[in-house]
């Protein structure tokens, strides 16, 4: 555990990545949600007026009182990561887009297949886009990854843009609509309320 809470101190400090435990809430002993998240008169989020609810939701936890959730009660309900990756060759001065490559990991065998990737990997481009300004994702696959495959294609309209055979890798991307050109972002729903109206 110790070695784990090192690794995401140093990941937090580090501004080429970003990374959020993924959390299965039916397992979560303590999660106190409130019911409704604060807002201005404006309906922008209170303390944040012009941040995107999404961010101000993930970043700032608005939806969670803090002082109550205790990680130590919520350890089992761990069951993976979801991460992006800024490269330098990915976004040089002569770059259109903020480019991220993104990362999804569910280590607990019986959370598989049940949604919980595809809801992170949601979560985690609502946050990259209106908080880190990322307007596109790409992913990298094996070949014969066909869980993941499909996911990113079918579940996730993400598109193939590349293969290399060396590594029988798999290259999807997910562009964000920008100037009419690109897609929406995925809608999530996050605690009971909609992310996603951009």
């Amino acid at each position: 555990m110790e070695e784990e809470i090192d690794m995401q101190q140093t990941w937090r400090d580090d501004e080429t990545k970003c990374t959020f435990i993924v959390l299965a809430t039916s397992d979560c002993e303590s999660l106190p949600i409130t019911t409704t998240p604060t807002v201005n008169d404006d309906g922008a989020p209170a303390d944040h007026a012009s941040a995107h609810p999404a961010a101000t939701a993930i970043t700032n936890l608005s939806l969670i009182d803090q002082n109550l959730f205790e990680l130590s009660q919520n350890l089992k309900a761990m069951v993976g990561d979801v991460n992006l990756f800024f490269h330098s060759y990915d976004n040089d001065e002569d770059s259109i887009h903020k480019t991220a490559e993104l990362d999804v990991m569910t280590a607990s065998v019986r959370h598989r297949r049940s949604g919980i990737g595809s809801e992170a990997v949601r979560i985690m481009m609502q946050y990259g886009h209106h908080a880190l300004g990322v307007t596109r994702f790409y992913v990298k696959i094996k070949e014969e990854n066909e869980a993941s495959l499909n996911m990113f294609e079918n579940t996730l309209c993400f598109v193939k843009c590349g293969y290399a055979a060396c590594f029988k890798e798999v290259e999807l991307e997910y562009i964000i609509n920008t100037n009419g050109y690109g897609k929406e972002l995925p809608a999530v729903t996050l605690f009971g309320f909609k992310l996603g109206d951009i």
